[in-house]
């Protein structure tokens, strides 16, 4: 069939299960995970396209490596050179730091998923999706609903990680107010208006609680008139209620790009602050509740004592790996400092301590001070 599906919006549970259940029985599926912005390295939007080539010209000598049959190997390469040309159209796109792209070699059926998060360049050929780089983007990044509501209209969104998705709106006919010489019949007809506008609200809410259900989301910004926010704050089922994180007065028919931008700017502030305050945290802490320095947050990994990690949101340095204990070590040594065994190289150290913070159920708190500041890395300790 050959069909190309761009997720528009931020990456999903509901997008994981559905890619979940796709099975390579004959030929195996096709998982790529690139990066997308080459400003943090340095790279110009040319160089970061010849890097991108480059990286996939490998890919397909290394297919050629493969235990499968010519035939099926024939199959992948045709799916890695769909998927070349699929990303490289996508570098440099605004906010957008890596891709993730699902190939499907037997139909040469594309998923292709841009988000906020810079990958470390990856290959997976297997019966089935690799999916953990995305579970851990849903692990570590909050997820936002927005309403934009008023008395008769309202929209609902969902956002993460500049990515933002317009998942419904709500539409009702309100009547107007409307001046009667009669007072008695003009208090009835507002008093009709108020009613109707209740039930909008209410309509609204219970979309709202419905949204969660689904999304889960972590906190939920309200945009409406101000003299209005108390009466629809009111039809609010108390666990969507308890996740308002913001109101705004921003008019219904604001346009997307426009909404998208203030979000953008909500959400780095809130990290900023987030990060800022865990900082202070890990600075107040005695000496064996906290790790500071790169090598001193890798060896509580380690150990498994991480409880919260603050670092850049990209730290993507060569390093090491025990093969024997897992001790990641940076810079890169040959020798395990904690039990001697040789090690194996890492090339994004920054992003397999990602993973092993979530797999302690750790929280990482990206700052955005850069690599300079020392120590670029550090972490609360749990004990």
């Amino acid at each position: 069939m050959k069909t190309i599906t761009e997720v528009e919006g931020p990456v999903s549970r509901s997008l994981l299960d559905r890619l979940s259940r796709q099975e390579g029985k004959e030929t195996p599926l096709l998982s790529l995970y690139l990066p997308a912005d080459g400003s943090a390295n340095g790279l110009t939007g040319g160089q970061l396209e010849k890097n991108t080539r480059r990286q996939f010209e490998q890919w397909r000598v290394l297919v050629e490596t493969l235990d499968h049959p010519p035939a099926v190997r024939k199959k992948v390469t045709k799916a890695l050179e769909r998927a070349e040309a699929e990303v490289v159209e996508r570098l440099g796109r605004r906010w957008v730091s890596g891709i993730a792209v699902f190939a499907d070699p037997e139909s040469l059926d594309l998923w292709i998923v841009p988000v906020g998060w810079g990958f470390p360049t990856m290959m997976f050929v297997e019966s089935r999706f690799v999916l953990f780089p995305l579970e851990l983007l849903l692990a570590q990044w909050d997820r936002f609903a927005l309403c934009l509501t008023d008395k008769d209209e309202a929209r609902l969104f969902v956002y993460s990680q500049h990515r933002m998705e317009e998942v419904t709106s709500i539409v009702d006919e309100i009547p107007g107010k409307v001046r009667f010489p009669d007072p008695f019949r003009e208090l009835q007809y507002r008093r009709k208006h108020v009613v109707y506008f209740h039930r909008h609200f209410a309509r609204v809410a219970e979309a709202l609680l419905r949204l969660y259900q689904r999304e889960l989301f972590d906190g939920l910004v309200i945009g409406c008139p101000r003299e209005l926010e108390p009466q629809f704050r009111s039809h609010l089922h108390q666990y969507v209620a308890d996740r308002v994180v913001a109101t705004w007065e921003m008019p219904v028919d604001t346009p997307t790009s426009e909404i998208l931008n203030r979000m953008v700017e909500f959400e780095t502030q809130r990290l900023r602050e987030r990060a800022s305050k865990l900082r202070q945290r890990i600075d107040d802490a005695p000496p064996e509740r906290k790790a500071l320095g790169v090598d001193a947050v890798l060896k509580a990994a380690w150990e498994g004592r991480l409880g919260d990690v603050w670092m850049p949101p990209a730290f993507a340095h060569a390093g090491s790996a025990c093969e024997q204990c897992a001790r990641l070590v940076y810079p890169p040594v040959e020798q395990c400092p904690e039990c001697g065994s040789s090690t194996r190289g890492v090339d994004d150290i920054g992003f397999e301590l990602v993973q092993t913070a979530v797999a302690q159920g750790a929280r990482v708190h990206f700052h955005d001070l850069g690599e300079a500041i020392d120590p670029p890395m550090a972490a609360l300790l749990r004990f």
